[in-house]
């Protein structure tokens, strides 16, 4: 091969293996540099997993101190209890050694006021079933507290609270809570003003619940009553405790026809949401129809005269 050709040959061989090496050096390189991210990327995750498992072992031994706490707190609470239990029976015992002591340092005679302790019935426990007779229950346990020799206001809440059951128990809910935190349960006088107080509110509740049943049972609600009659319902209605949806579903049975009617034209998700509002709502229809005055009547239906039909207001709105 004449030189003058041979020359460039080898010049672009040699340049081209050049590059073909420059070109593997820099894959290498590249791939090397991959090597060490995948490695350190690698590492982040086994660090990230190695604090995840350090994180969960700490939950875990969180919620056993958690759940360890709770047990000794209810140990607490029931060991607590047998306590006040115990030291009132020792003290009931105490009570009845010293009449006996003092029954022999008379020569075995026994005073008035030790022959009515011996003989002296244990009140019985209130449930407040019949809050008429917590007058009586108090008389009793005053001259039970009297004759054990029980002077301190404490140990006199505490004998009565350990007689209460059922409604009576909730009534004072206060007493225990102060009792389980230790808490000062302040004078025997105001913890009778507080067994009356919520007696009473008890008694005046159950008193309106009766009423409003009576007045809710009663059909015949018509355009010219129902002013007399939701005035009656708004009183008793406040009084009852029920709920939005359980005084709505009382009312909805004693809508006034005309009213009714109007109330399933405009479909049942424009009423008002509210029991009060709904009241006001049919009394504004009647008022608009002049209801209220008897001037315009209507046709009774069959059911329940002059009271909306709730089925036909579900078949129109799904209709």
């Amino acid at each position: 091969m004449p030189v003058d050709v041979k020359n460039p040959v080898d010049s672009l061989y040699n340049q081209f293996w050049h590059g073909m090496e420059c070109m593997w050096n820099e894959m290498k390189e590249g791939m090397r540099k991959q090597k060490n991210e995948a490695r350190q990327l690698q590492t982040q995750i086994d660090n990230l997993e190695a604090i995840r498992w350090e994180q969960a072992a700490q939950i875990a031994d969180a919620q056993a101190i958690n759940r360890l706490l709770r047990e000794k707190l209810e140990q607490a609470e029931k060991a607590y209890q047998e306590t006040q239990t115990a030291l009132l029976k020792a003290e009931k015992a105490y009570t009845e050694l010293r009449l006996k002591v003092d029954t022999m340092g008379t020569g075995g005679s026994v005073g008035l006021s030790q022959s009515l302790f011996l003989t002296m019935k244990e009140p019985d426990t209130f449930n407040g079933d019949k809050a008429n007779q917590l007058d009586d229950w108090l008389e009793s346990m005053a001259l039970w507290l009297r004759h054990r020799g029980v002077t301190q206001d404490k140990k006199k809440i505490e004998t009565a609270m350990t007689y209460l059951r059922g409604t009576a128990k909730k009534v004072m809910q206060g007493y225990f809570d102060k009792v389980n935190d230790q808490e000062s349960l302040g004078a025997y006088a105001t913890f009778i003003e507080e067994l009356k107080k919520g007696f009473q509110q008890t008694d005046k509740k159950n008193r309106a619940i009766a009423e409003f049943n009576q007045l809710v049972a009663k059909k015949g609600t018509n355009a010219q009553n129902f002013g007399e009659f939701s005035a009656r319902f708004r009183t008793l209605a406040k009084q009852t405790g029920f709920s939005n949806a359980e005084l709505l579903s009382k009312l909805y049975v004693h809508v006034p026809k005309p009213a009714a009617d109007v109330l399933i034209t405009r479909g049942r998700e424009k009423w008002a949401k509210t029991w009060d509002e709904f009241i006001n709502e049919v009394q504004e229809i009647l008022q608009d129809s002049r209801l209220l005055n008897g001037t315009v009547l209507t046709s009774q239906i069959a059911k329940d005269p002059n009271a909306m039909d709730v089925d036909t207001v579900k078949g129109k709105k799904s209709s």
